[in-house]
């Protein structure tokens, strides 16, 4: 099912195109830079997945850019 109603972002349509054509559960990480759209990409994931019927209680999102998570040193 190709990413037709989701925002204009070739990389957000790369990750939904593989997301969506997974067969089993999976869990998928966007590691990078900071400040580059990791985040902003999930947020339209989750957008687009919900407008697609996919119920909230089905969706995990979790930061780990959070200060109490950071490892001092």
């Amino acid at each position: 099912m190709p990413c037709l109603d989701a925002p204009s972002n070739e990389k957000f349509t790369e990750i939904y195109n593989f997301h969506i054509n997974i067969i089993i559960r999976n869990t998928v990480v966007l590691t990078g830079a900071r400040r580059v759209g990791k985040t902003t990409i999930e947020y339209q994931m989750i957008d687009t997945l919900i407008k697609r019927g996919v119920s909230p209680q089905q969706i995990v999102f979790i930061s780990l850019d959070h200060p109490m998570l950071k490892l001092s040193g």
